[in-house]
């Protein structure tokens, strides 16, 4: 999916089907933290929002997208120093960025039975 930054050659070398399995698992942890995200915001846990900006920093990092990675540690930053309003505006725009990836990460499973080089390259936008 182009714009949305994930590599699927961060899992080259792994069975087609292990990666499958590993990027279901990463979906899942986008999705939770990306919920949790915008739960915490919304009811005001500055605590509880940094640390799914962490995990979804983390998890964005496995995925082999540093655009996610980069934006959510910097939520995670602003929250952590008390400037919640920088922290929602940019966590708008993470937001955005964690849902383009799972849909990229959901596209690449959907045509990852071989793993192929043309097949990744087509989730890229290429």
């Amino acid at each position: 999916m182009q714009g949305a930054g994930f590599d699927p050659s961060v899992w080259d070398g792994l069975p087609p089907k292990d990666a499958r399995h590993l990027a279901g698992l990463i979906v899942a942890d986008l999705q939770r933290n990306h919920a949790l995200l915008g739960e915490a915001l919304a009811a005001g846990d500055r605590t509880q929002a940094a640390r799914a900006a962490h995990s979804l920093s983390s998890v964005a990092a496995n995925a082999g997208c540093e655009v996610v990675r980069v934006a959510a540690a910097s939520v995670e930053r602003l929250l952590r120093a008390g400037d919640v309003d920088q922290a929602a505006s940019l966590a708008g725009e993470l937001r955005h960025q964690a849902a383009t990836l799972i849909a990229a990460i959901e596209s690449w499973i959907a045509v990852a039975p071989a793993a192929s080089a043309a097949a990744a390259a087509t989730v890229r936008g290429e």
